[in-house]
């Protein structure tokens, strides 16, 4: 497959979605601006790494991309693939891989369609349509006209610099884009804290959290390898978090996928995604292991060489924390019927992000509440039968529509007993079109994520404050920061069973 077809098959973010227009005909071409003293901090680094991957990921919609950063020397850390040594030649190389010949790096200067400054604007800047500039420094983070920027240094942790990439991302794909009569706003001035999840009408006022340089995370797992789960590891890796990560998905890269997967390239189409994920963080404070049996098939089949005191505990069924990075129901009710100690799970919805906590303890939902099983399709057996009565080009048009990868399912139609890589393609006809997605929609979800993993380790319990509510929310039609409450599930079985279960593992 060519990268032309592969970024073809990439666009789910082309489909209809309320509040937004389909993107114009247009140059459609985006400034990426940063001052020297905002490209020689490992925050600006980082922020200007994930909008470079962000904006290169925006197939149909953005179609140039221009570099105006300073050639300073690159952090190592900074960047998870595509490093170079300096910032500029890093963020080009990224928009390369990722972008291909569908995405442009210009090579002259003229007006931009949307201009995003990272960090303090240059004294000197170049004409643009429009303009947003974004601030990250500690826990917190600015969003806005250039102009209100607050004058103040890029530092502290990676996961404000990758929410604010996120933000600037989002705000590109609006104006590019444009909102639908009377949906959605562009944002003038947007202040808030990941430490509270509150937001704020001046800088000075907002919540900052604990510095993170050094943290150690008890071993846990990522259910999930997919655009959340690349996202939250992506998160922690940029940390530097030390612990212990078992990662489960069973799936590959597909060309589907390249739109919203953080860690993926054109020429990871075909790979493991926990291999991916694995090869990428490999040397940055975690150590990694992976299982491509997915959910509840590592449960019943754990690794041998898995660390001796997480065999000890999945010998009693016993999984203290984990991150629910699945998209779909039914996955999740298997991860639910394990009866975790401490679950979290992100997931997207359109333009919105959610990240919760399923704490059996509390009075809120479980990850089954409000999370009813997906109808189920007709077997893998009878979906081939009737492929193999098309002609190849709608199989592939028919492949194209489900989000399944074409050449897993031409090699399974040729080869049933070809393996689980193939089969778990097949599934995907079960499911009908794939929803609407974007990257940075899932790159936000994924971080948030991992900002209540790093605040459950710092402050346990009160990570999700009661009061507040078991959700974090966040919504990029309409920006901004949110908590809202979700009680169980009168009819959930976590009000009988599933609460029996939980004591009968925990003693609680």
């Amino acid at each position: 497959m060519n990268e032309q077809e592969a970024h073809k098959l990439g666009n789910r973010h082309l489909r209809p979605i309320s509040g937004l227009n389909s993107p114009s005909g247009a140059s459609r071409r985006v400034r990426i601006t940063a001052a020297d003293s905002t490209a020689a901090t490992l925050s600006g680094q980082h922020t200007l790494w994930m909008l470079a991957n962000l904006l290169a990921r925006q197939y149909g919609v953005v179609a140039k991309i221009e570099i105006v950063v300073p050639a300073v020397a690159l952090y190592p850390q900074a960047a998870l693939f595509g490093r170079r040594d300096t910032i500029a030649e890093t963020i080009a190389e990224v928009i390369r891989t990722v972008g291909g010949r569908e995405i442009q790096i210009a090579d002259d200067v003229l007006a931009a369609d949307v201009e995003v400054v990272v960090g303090t604007p240059p004294v000197v800047s170049q004409p643009a349509v429009h303009r947003v500039g974004i601030v990250a420094s500690g826990w917190r983070i600015f969003a806005g006209n250039p102009e209100l920027t607050p004058n103040v240094e890029m530092e502290g942790n990676s996961l404000a610099c990758y929410f604010a990439a996120c933000i600037a991302a989002g705000e590109v794909f609006k104006r590019l884009c444009g909102l639908q009569p009377g949906k959605g706003r562009f944002i003038e001035s947007l202040i808030f804290s990941l430490w509270d999840f509150h937001s704020y009408s001046e800088w000075s006022i907002a919540s900052d959290g604990p510095d993170v340089d050094a943290i150690d995370v008890p071993p846990f797992y990522i259910v999930g390898a997919g655009a959340v789960g690349q996202a939250s590891a992506a998160a922690l890796a940029s940390l530097g978090v030390r612990g212990h990560v078992t990662v489960i998905d069973r799936e590959t890269i597909d060309s589907t996928n390249l739109n919203r997967y953080p860690l993926a390239t054109l020429s990871d189409v075909g790979a493991s995604k926990t291999q991916l994920l694995k090869s990428r963080l490999s040397g940055r404070g975690l150590s990694i292991y992976s299982s491509d049996l997915g959910w509840p098939g590592y449960a019943l089949n754990p690794g041998i060489d898995q660390r001796s005191e997480v065999q000890l505990d999945e010998s009693n069924y016993r999984y203290k924390i984990v991150l629910s990075c699945v998209d779909k129901n039914v996955p999740r009710h298997d991860i639910q019927n394990y009866s975790p100690e401490n679950l979290m799970g992100a997931s997207t919805n359109g333009l919105g992000i959610a990240v919760a906590n399923y704490d059996m303890r509390s009075d809120f939902e479980c990850l089954k509440c409000h999370n009813p099983p997906e109808p189920k399709g007709p077997p893998v057996e009878e979906i081939a039968e009737q492929l193999r009565q098309l002609p190849p080009n709608e199989r592939q048009q028919r492949a194209q529509d489900c989000g399944a990868d074409w050449s897993s399912v031409e090699r399974y139609l040729a080869e049933p007993k070809c393996g689980k890589v193939g089969e778990a393609e097949m599934e995907k006809f079960t499911a009908g079109n794939p929803d609407w997605s974007v990257g940075f929609v899932s790159i936000a979800s994924g971080t948030l994520l991992t900002a209540q993993l790093v605040k459950f380790v710092l402050q346990g319990s009160e990570a999700f404050p009661t009061d507040k509510g078991n959700t974090l929310r966040f919504n990029f039609l309409n920006p901004g920061p949110r908590w809202s409450m979700h009680r169980r599930n009168p009819d959930c079985d976590c009000q009988g069973n599933g609460k029996a279960a939980y004591c009968r593992i925990w003693g609680q």
